[in-house]
């Protein structure tokens, strides 16, 4: 049995082998090899399988979320894009928040983006150019929560998604205070947002603001 899918969709072959009955059972024990190629699509052939990283077909990536919807990790789902692309699909926000605390790194200029998709990649830089104890993109790092560790301080669109999407609605797990995002706006500001009224503002990275983590899948 072979199948013609978009080269490096996973997702197209998950869909097709549940339509097929092939469930994750029988797939946590197996991959599929399949053949990289310069051309626009790539032949699965799935009589051959092969002992492999199952992570190309998780369960994550089976599932369909609506907005709203308690996501895989016990929080909420606050996007969906539409498609899997870049490994992830869904923004999910975190059941709790972590606390407060402050941006930190005040002096030092820090290359953050602000659009959606953003906010894994800003905190990550965070944490390797500022050594600051404490702040709010390490705390949301070292998050471990609902069987994952890939939780992250959101960009300043992502955390403005939140606001729109569930706070204004009156759902989710936010609440009238002032939270801050990963990205930042000068060497001494960053983006946060007040979700009383929904407010980007950019303060000063040594003030104390509420810290909530998201995570993509």
């Amino acid at each position: 049995m072979s199948l013609l899918v978009r080269k490096g969709n996973h997702q197209d072959l998950a869909v097709y082998l549940a339509y097929k009955g092939i469930f994750m059972d029988s797939i946590k024990r197996t991959a599929f090899k399949y053949i990289l190629a310069t051309l626009p699509f790539v032949l699965f052939i799935t009589s051959e399988i092969i002992e492999a990283d199952y992570s190309l077909l998780s369960d994550e990536s089976l599932q369909q979320y609506q907005i709203g919807e308690q996501g895989p990790s016990g929080g909420t789902i606050f996007y969906d894009k539409g498609s899997y692309s870049n490994d992830w699909r869904y923004l999910e926000v975190a059941p709790s928040h972590q606390g407060d605390t402050k941006w930190g790194c005040n002096g030092m200029s820090i290359s953050t983006g602000n659009d959606v998709g953003a906010g894994k990649s800003n905190t990550q830089r965070i944490i390797s150019n500022c050594t600051e104890p404490s702040t709010a993109a390490e705390i949301t790092e070292n998050l471990r929560l609902g069987g994952n560790s890939d939780w992250y301080l959101p960009s300043r669109e992502e955390l403005d998604l939140i606001y729109r999407n569930l706070h204004s609605k009156r759902e989710g797990p936010m609440t009238n205070t002032r939270y801050w995002s990963s990205s930042q706006y000068n060497s001494t500001q960053a983006w946060a947002q007040f979700f009383g009224d929904g407010r980007k503002i950019q303060a000063n990275t040594d003030l104390t603001f509420r810290v909530h983590a998201i995570r993509s899948f």
